[in-house]
Formats: C-alpha cells, sequence, structure tokens
C-alpha cells in the first residue's frame, strides 16, 4: 500500500526535474494522496475532440456500428436478394400457368375469328386501291378555217388519292400528241386541246394510256379540304366577255374577247399558274381557252386578257378555273428574302 502511494506521488511531481525518493516520507505521501483524494477530478469533453486528419466522432462512432453489425448487415442483403427472386420466380409460374391454362385457348379462338371473318379480305384491301377516273364523251367545237377544239371532263371519286394522268386525243385512226395532265382528290377537271387542224373532226375519243396514282399523307394533309384552301385560294373576278360581232378587234377577223381579274390569296408564290376558260350556254361548252399566267406572286392581283377566233352562240355563263399541281415542289418560288425572288 505504501508503495502505491508512493507512486502515486511521483505521478503528481512529474514536472519537476529531479525526484529525490530517499527524501520523501511516508507522511508527505500520504498527506499528498488525501489532498488529491479531496480536490474534485475535472471531466473531459469527449465532443470538443478534434481529430488533425479531419476524423471526426460521428464517423467513428459510424464505424464502430458498421463492424458491430457487419455479419447482420450481410444477412440482410442476401435475404432480400431471395426475396426478390421468389418473388419474381413466382410471378413468373403465374403468367406463364395462366398462359398455358388459358391464352393459348383464346389466341386459338382469336385465329379462328379472323379466319372466318375474313377482316383482310377483298372489301377491305378493295378499300385502300383509288377508283378508276371516269369520264365523259368528248365535245368537239368547230371553229373557222377547218379547225376544232376538244373538250374532256374527267372526275377522280377518290377522296384520298390525287393522280397524273397521261393521255392522248384520237381522232378517226390517228393519235394526237401524249401529254400529261393531273387530277386533285374529289376533283373534277377539264382538258382541252385548242385548234387542231382536220378537215373533219369525225370520230374523236378521249384514251388514257396510264395513270400513277398518289396517296395523300396523312402525317403532313390531315384535312385535304383546309389544305387546298389553303394553296389554291385565287380569286376571279371582273369577268368580262366580249364576243366577236361586237369586237373593235373583228373587223376583219372574228375574234372574241375576254378580260378578267386574279388574286393571289395564298401565301405561296408560284412561277406558273394555268386558267382555264370556258363559255357556256344552258350548260353547254361553247366555247373554250387556256392561258398561262408567270410569276404568280403572293397577294398580287393581275389583269388577264385573252382573245380567240370564232363565232359563239349567247354565252350565259362563264368559268375560269385555276390549274397548278401544288404536290410538285418546283411550282413555288423561293426567295431570299421578303420581296427578292431567289
Amino acid at each position: 500500500m505504501k508503495f502505491m502511494l508512493k507512486l502515486f506521488y511521483m505521478s503528481n511531481k512529474q514536472n519537476k526535474n529531479e525526484i529525490n525518493f530517499n527524501s520523501i516520507s511516508e507522511d508527505e505521501i500520504e498527506q499528498t494522496a488525501i489532498q488529491e483524494q479531496e480536490e474534485p477530478q475535472k471531466k473531459i469533453d469527449i465532443k470538443k475532440y478534434q481529430d488533425p486528419d479531419g476524423l471526426t466522432l460521428g464517423k467513428m462512432s459510424f464505424g464502430l456500428w458498421f463492424v458491430q453489425n457487419r455479419k447482420n448487415l450481410i444477412t440482410l442483403f442476401f435475404g432480400t436478394l431471395i426475396l426478390v427472386a421468389s418473388a419474381s420466380w413466382l410471378y413468373f409460374f403465374v403468367i406463364f400457368g395462366h398462359y398455358v391454362t388459358i391464352g393459348i385457348g383464346q389466341d386459338k379462338a382469336l385465329a379462328r375469328e379472323i379466319i372466318q371473318n375474313n377482316l383482310v379480305g377483298h372489301e377491305f384491301v378493295s378499300s385502300l386501291v383509288p377508283q378508276d377516273i371516269q369520264i365523259r364523251p368528248v365535245q368537239v367545237l368547230k371553229l373557222e378555217n377547218d379547225k376544232y377544239d376538244f373538250v374532256e371532263q374527267i372526275m377522280n371519286s377518290n377522296s384520298k388519292h390525287w393522280a397524273e394522268v397521261y393521255y392522248y386525243f384520237r381522232v378517226g385512226n390517228e393519235n394526237l400528241e401524249p401529254k400529261k395532265t393531273f387530277i386533285m382528290p374529289n376533283e373534277t377537271k377539264y382538258i382541252i386541246s385548242l385548234g387542231e387542224e382536220f378537215g373533219s373532226a369525225g370520230s374523236v375519243s378521249f384514251i388514257i394510256e396510264d395513270v400513277e396514282w398518289h396517296r395523300l399523307n396523312a402525317h403532313q394533309i390531315s384535312d385535304w379540304e383546309e389544305y387546298k384552301k389553303d394553296h389554291l385560294d385565287i380569286d376571279v373576278s371582273d369577268i368580262k366577255f366580249t364576243p366577236a360581232k361586237s369586237s373593235t378587234l373583228s373587223e376583219k377577223l372574228s375574234l372574241n374577247d375576254l378580260n378578267f381579274s386574279v388574286q393571289n390569296n395564298t401565301p405561296y408564290n408560284y412561277w406558273d399558274i394555268y386558267f382555264v376558260a370556258l363559255l357556256k350556254d344552258k350548260n353547254k361548252t361553247i366555247g373554250v381557252n387556256k392561258y398561262t399566267l408567270t410569276e404568280f406572286l403572293s397577294d398580287q392581283k393581275r389583269e388577264i386578257n385573252v382573245t380567240w377566233p370564232g363565232r359563239l352562240g349567247s354565252v350565259r355563263e362563264i368559268e375560269i378555273l385555276p390549274e397548278v399541281n401544288i404536290f410538285d415542289e418546283s411550282v413555288y418560288i423561293d426567295f431570299n428574302l421578303p420581296g427578292e425572288v431567289k
């Protein structure tokens, strides 16, 4: 006991440079021990500990907890994997069992129904194929000097197809020059051939040599009528027809004179637009002509004058039809800047 007290006394005198063990009496040791016991010990706040390397008390606590629970965490991880795998296999067997017991029978019944009802049959396929272009008998209009104008009316009854038509007129046994035109969906169109030289028109027929059909792209043209209005909004006004008998130009020649105005209300600019003029009397065509207007710009108004020979009867109705293939990109004029032609 005295030895322990002596060591305790020595530890409290460690700040001195030298310690003389022989000069320490037992009374001094006991007195020092009593004083140390009577003095209150200072408490150490471990939370104020700061490690110079950045190791915090929270990190040490988490590390200690992880080491103590490492085995339990590994067990929980593998347990979760086993649970997920078991649930996946259970789901697979339920779905596969349902298909084997019920699904196979349903698939066979559906296949029999398709075969019996002939869902993809002749009627369905026929609905996707465009109907043939309808034609009417050729109308022959006699002019002066044994010349004739031929007028043919064709109709496209398809609402989702337009066509490029290769055709020619046949007079007797002779075929005239082959030509090409187009016809829009749900359109009735006039095809004319002017000033054909024949002693007698004889039997004239209209022959369609070939037709190239084009289906409207529903992604680009969702509403055909709206698309057509946007591209073909061309207003014809101020129509004035002067027949040959009262024209100042017809002192020696029988010339008919037709004047009218056209306004391009579309946002598009066209290189060429054709205008077919039909003169009618009681729904019967008695005169035809065609005029080509070049560089017809958006919001532009132009005056047109057309003359042609021949003495006509009474003109009760005048029909002027613009004609341009709005599906052909080459008909549009491009611009570098507004008002400047490219």
